[in-house]
């Protein structure tokens, strides 16, 4: 927006600049911004390697700044190279300098796809030779199908089942790499879930497989089933709550091997559990009882959330649980009813520290509380405040180290 500053709230960009009210499409990749209005003027700001932002020169800039007009489709190429499609079908995109340089060699000028290096027309496949500004074909034709893979070191597609990729993208005459047909692996999956080092799958029948083939004998008569790290927690039907590989459950600091149930003191089982979440980072992770209670189980090192205690020491690295603990905290107890999702994020790293939790309650509204301003979208908070977005209601949550989305 101009200014250098960096917002710990939500801003509305439209009061800065007009070309916000009603943006055409946005394409972003690390810090380079580009922006089509609906009229076809193409803007860019951010960083400018290479001269990405095509603006005849390389210096980086802070404001959105006109490019050029007629723009259709606009695709980033890692934080070196844009690739801009006008109306007239022809393909452009930045030399060193930062100046408009037309790419050569395409058939047709109906493109179907347009990514940071691959093009797809007239269905055939093609690279973009950035050393020499002309296309080169990759396959031979081919019926596309819906679907384009686009990964960070290789482009590829889906075509009759079959997963194509190709090679690195600098390279001068890119080939198919790989061919992987696609099979079925598993009949009667209820849900699949990442986690552990394994792919875990829960079948129709409540059976834990860690893996394709191999059916995990700890447990059964499971209903849903959250990583945190590398350990494991389950729910099973009848309100029981099971762990493995974490060290916060069971009071002895050990890490159980197997799923094992969770008690409140050593002795009583939890057996009206309603819902579990991840913390991801820490081995830990938040229930909630049909009792409408939250509980946790985790280290204090790894969350940010008021009414959270932990009743050991650990040196240098918080307070952690010995049996997990109920959360006393009087924001929480009163949507604890209607909570959808629970996210967390950290992050520990350039200087940057923060914790930040965000609560998802099923009228889509969004609470947010950190220990770094910076982080809750609503600035200095003391305790779980209220996201508004001017009547907007939220649908999802993620976080990724310090970052905090919200999908409306």
């Amino acid at each position: 927006i101009g200014n250098n500053t960096s917002y710990s709230k939500f801003i509305e960009l439209s009061a800065y600049n007009n070309i916000w009210k009603n943006p055409k499409q946005i394409a972003n990749q690390g810090i380079s911004l580009f922006v089509i209005t609906q009229d076809g003027e193409l803007y860019a700001s951010g960083y400018n390697k290479n001269g990405m932002l095509c603006l005849g020169h390389t210096n980086t800039i802070n404001k959105l700044t006109k490019v050029t007009e007629n723009v259709k489709d606009v695709a980033i190429r890692s934080n070196t190279n844009v690739v801009f499609l006008k109306e007239s079908g022809d393909l452009y995109t930045n030399s060193g300098s930062g100046e408009i340089v037309k790419i050569n060699g395409l058939e047709d000028s109906e493109l179907q796809f347009l990514g940071g290096t691959a093009i797809i027309s007239n269905n055939q496949y093609y690279q973009i030779n950035i050393n020499t500004n002309s296309l080169d074909k990759a396959f031979a034709s081919y019926e596309i199908s819906n679907e384009t893979i686009n990964l960070t070191t290789m482009m590829g597609f889906i075509s009759n089942n079959k997963i194509y990729l190709s090679g690195r993208p600098n390279i001068t005459k890119p080939k198919a790499k790989s061919i992987y047909q696609l099979k079925k692996v598993f009949s009667g999956a209820q849900f699949v879930q990442s986690g552990g080092n394994n792919i875990n799958i829960v079948d129709n029948d409540g059976n834990i497989y860690e893996g394709i083939n191999n059916k995990n004998t700890d447990v059964s008569n499971i209903k849903q089933l959250v990583s945190s790290t590398n350990a494991q927690f389950a729910l099973s039907n009848d309100g029981k709550l099971y762990a493995k590989n974490s060290a916060y459950m069971w009071g002895d600091e050990t890490s159980k091997s197997k799923y094992t149930v969770v008690t409140k003191d050593g002795n009583e089982e939890f057996n009206n559990v309603e819902k579990i979440f991840a913390i991801k980072e820490g081995f830990g992770c938040i229930f909630i009882t049909k009792d409408k209670e939250m509980y946790w189980a985790g280290t204090t090192a790894y969350v940010a959330m008021p009414g959270i205690k932990g009743a050991v020491a650990t040196i240098g690295a918080g307070n952690r649980t010995a049996y997990p603990e109920k959360v006393e905290n009087k924001v929480i107890n009163s949507i604890v009813d209607k909570i959808k999702d629970i996210k967390f994020s950290f992050i520990n790293e350039a200087g940057i520290a923060g914790k930040n939790s965000l609560i998802l309650t099923n009228d889509g509204k969004l609470y947010t509380y950190s220990n770094n301003n910076n982080m809750t979208g609503v600035g200095a908070t003391s305790d779980f405040t209220e996201i508004k977005f001017d009547g907007a209601t939220v649908e999802q949550i993620e976080t990724l180290d310090g970052l905090s989305l919200a999908v409306l």
